[in-house]
């Protein structure tokens, strides 16, 4: 019997979701809980047994797995939120608030931008995304993406407490990593947009101490296009909105060794800045 999960709403996408079984669409209404929009859908997936997959009756997997129809929903959704804000710069890149000051970790795929972003929502950031930062195009704002954390089964030793607990009807049908809702982390864990204070390169360094340096803006840039989406592309215009961010903010090098100790040192640069915006 299938059953409808939504509506969801991820940057401009507005979107529902028929799966195959109602224990599946329990699942997605949980883990996308943070997306919900209660209103109306503007488009609709299709998801069967088989795993094949369609968007608005058109084709978009045609079939192997349940898990890989799964894992392509999921994926296909992120591609079509950042796909649905043409006019934005839009980056590669986990960010977290605290009391008002954001902090944008761009990286690229495998530099550990959603176990950093983890850590520190567990230590009481505000979640905005660990995927896709989109800047307000007038006030340069982050606008929340708060799709679930994907967490690598690399990282899972270090997080035993946001372990899903899964129907077992579902168990070989969800993704391996571990889909996390942010307010499984802590209720209340998603945060509202606020305005970039602080850019965090973070880069996975097991052969260096875990350190936070400082780097000039004109670095920052050169690292922001790097992890922008459509800046090959779209380069003449974006760049101008990478270089106001960069402007605006206190920009770092993060070399991750040990996840406590770079929570430690984010956190420290963050109350300073909470600090110098309460005097």
């Amino acid at each position: 019997m299938k059953s409808e999960a939504g509506g969801f709403r991820a940057f401009d996408f507005s979107f529902s979701v028929r799966m195959p079984s109602s224990a599946l669409a329990r699942w997605l209404d949980h883990v996308l809980s943070a997306l919900a929009s209660g209103s109306d859908a503007e488009h609709r997936y299709e998801l069967d047994a088989a795993g094949r997959l369609c968007l608005d009756g058109d084709p978009l997997v045609t079939g192997s797995t349940i898990r890989h129809g799964v894992e392509q929903l999921l994926w296909h959704i992120n591609q079509r939120a950042v796909a649905s804000l043409p006019a934005n710069a839009v980056l590669h890149a986990a960010a977290v608030s605290r009391n008002g000051i954001g902090v944008i970790l761009p990286a690229p795929m495998e530099s550990g931008k959603t176990t950093l972003a983890t850590a520190l929502v567990l230590a009481g950031f505000g979640y905005l995304t660990d995927e896709a930062v989109s800047f307000d195009v007038d006030s340069l704002d982050v606008l929340p993406f708060p799709k679930p954390l994907s967490i690598d089964r690399g990282a899972w030793r270090l997080f035993p407490e946001l372990e899903p607990r899964l129907d077992r009807a579902i168990t070989g049908a969800v993704p391996d990593q571990w889909q996390v809702a942010p307010d499984d982390i802590r209720p209340g864990a998603t945060a509202a947009s606020c305005h970039p204070s602080i850019l965090v390169f973070p880069r996975r360094d097991h052969e260096r101490p875990t350190s936070l340096v400082p780097i000039g803006r004109g670095m920052a840039v050169r690292l922001l296009a790097q992890n922008c989406f459509r800046f090959r592309d779209e380069g003449r215009r974006l760049l101008p909105v990478l270089a106001d961010v960069a402007r605006h903010c206190e920009c770092y090098v993060l070399d991750v060794d040990d996840v406590d100790t770079a929570v430690e040192l984010v956190t420290k640069v963050t109350d300073a800045a909470v600090a110098s915006v309460s005097r």
